[in-house]
């Protein structure tokens, strides 16, 4: 079986590919600090910390997935720190929610 953390951004919020970047690495940094001490991150760490990074549409989108996340018994991310928003003058649509994306997992995924 393989760990592997997922991180999903959101498209609509017209980021850089840097503050992509950014952003993704805040997520994986608050994913592995909120996880550090279960057996599912242990995985992820002795299977080499495989990532992967999707995107989807928006807020609603974002807040269905996280209701998914849960509901399957997921780590997500239920708390957004400060890093994990976009500044209004950093995007090019800053309206409503900023949430710019949240990890979901680490998690052991069984390989067919």
């Amino acid at each position: 079986m393989l760990a592997k953390l997922a991180l999903i951004v959101r498209s609509d919020l017209g980021m850089s590919r840097g503050k992509i970047a950014a952003q993704v690495a805040h997520a994986a940094v608050a994913a592995a600090l909120r996880n550090q001490h279960t057996a599912q991150f242990a995985a992820w760490m002795r299977d080499g910390q495989p990532k992967v990074v999707l995107k989807l549409d928006g807020a609603d989108e974002l807040e269905e997935l996280c209701a998914a996340a849960e509901a399957a018994g997921l780590p997500a991310a239920a708390g957004v720190s400060r890093h994990e928003r976009v500044h209004p003058s950093r995007v090019a649509s800053h309206r409503g929610d900023r949430r710019a994306g949240v990890p979901v997992g680490p998690r052991t995924w069984r390989c067919s």
